[in-house]
């Protein structure tokens, strides 16, 4: 397997599942939702709960969070909205994420910005390790480029885009026979206003036309050898 299949199988196993402890009738068609880890939940995404459609109007980081909808939510809990995968050159996934209109089909998401290097340990027979992989990737959701201020890039999308990070994290430490976690080390870098630069003339300049915010997580990922399933 290539490495952004393996990080692929790992961002697919993230489906967390939010637990309501109070619901407040606000009288104006919003309702007001507490819930001690919110995860990765932002503002202006649309969840499901009990089979209804809500729209979130504001979060705050696992206390609480502020709905619209047509009935009051009852529920004891509710599937999150699970992330997105891309990878290759940012040009190529630029590409492919320009052809999707809807920013709830793409986001949030991960981004593995290839060409990525890897070790390989596979003729090494005293290794047990198959491969090590320095990889970028970039946990991102949608932002106000020209709105928000840079407590609200932080606010609103970097900190939970982090608690999403470390789901992905704790999905690699969680599979133990195929990643060396032992000695994990990671580097993260909070990234608001992502892909946009302003060069030296003073001109901005896209490398993503989507306005995104949220984390660029640095990691060696360490994969270990299998035993051969075919009787090889």
């Amino acid at each position: 397997m290539e490495i952004h299949e393996y990080i692929s199988d790992l961002v697919a196993k993230i489906a967390p599942t939010i637990t309501i402890d109070s619901v407040v009738d606000n009288g104006d068609g919003t309702y007001t939702l507490t819930a001690c880890n919110t995860y990765y939940l932002k503002e202006g995404k649309t969840i499901t709960i009990d089979a209804v459609d809500y729209r979130v109007k504001s979060v705050v980081k696992d206390t609480s969070f502020v709905i619209s909808g047509s009935v009051l939510p009852t529920a004891d809990d509710f599937a999150l909205y699970t992330p997105f995968f891309f990878h290759g050159t940012p040009i190529a996934i630029q590409k492919e994420l320009s052809q999707i209109k809807k920013g709830k089909d793409k986001t949030p998401v991960f981004l593995l910005h290839e060409i990525v290097r890897e070790q390989n340990f596979s003729r090494n027979f005293e290794s047990v390790l198959e491969k090590e992989v320095d990889v970028q990737l970039f946990i991102m959701d949608t932002s106000k480029f020209n709105e928000w201020t840079t407590d609200d890039h932080y606010n609103v999308c970097i900190v939970p885009m982090r608690s999403l990070l470390e789901l992905f994290l704790d999905e690699m430490v969680a599979d133990k026979k195929l990643f060396d976690t032992l000695e994990l080390e990671y580097e993260v870098i909070p990234r608001a206003n992502f892909g946009q630069f302003v060069d030296s003339k003073g001109n901005l300049t896209e490398l993503y036309t989507d306005y995104f915010s949220g984390n660029q997580l640095n990691v060696t990922i360490k994969i270990r050898k299998q035993a051969c399933s075919t009787g090889c």
